[in-house]
């Protein structure tokens, strides 16, 4: 038994077909996107050599344009334990301490 060709059927395929492209172009902007803040993360890091520290204050804008809100961590060289946190200036975090007495924002 053939399938008839109706308009429903070729509203419905045409639908899908707008559907499938509006999601394939908002995923390669997406990845347009990506691509473009890893290569300038990527160009920085190698700007300080490859320094923790310097990387993290100087990308800081890069990930906050990418959406990050909040970056907290603890970098351990030579013995001692140097905390750093940025946080966006958008969002109005309070500085609490943890258990351990390390400060982090809640």
């Amino acid at each position: 038994m053939p399938i008839q060709p109706s308009i429903d059927l070729a509203l419905g395929l045409l639908l899908v077909g707008i559907t499938l492209f509006a999601v394939i172009l908002y995923l390669r902007l997406q990845s347009n996107r990506l691509r473009d803040y890893l290569l300038k993360l990527y160009l920085i890091n190698r700007q300080v050599n490859q320094d923790v520290l310097d990387f993290v204050d100087q990308a800081w804008p890069i990930l906050e344009a990418a959406g990050f809100k909040s970056l907290q961590g603890r970098f351990n060289g030579l013995a001692s334990g140097k905390p750093f946190s940025m946080v966006s200036p958008e969002r109005n975090l309070t500085p609490s301490v943890l258990p351990s007495g390390e400060s982090a924002f809640a």
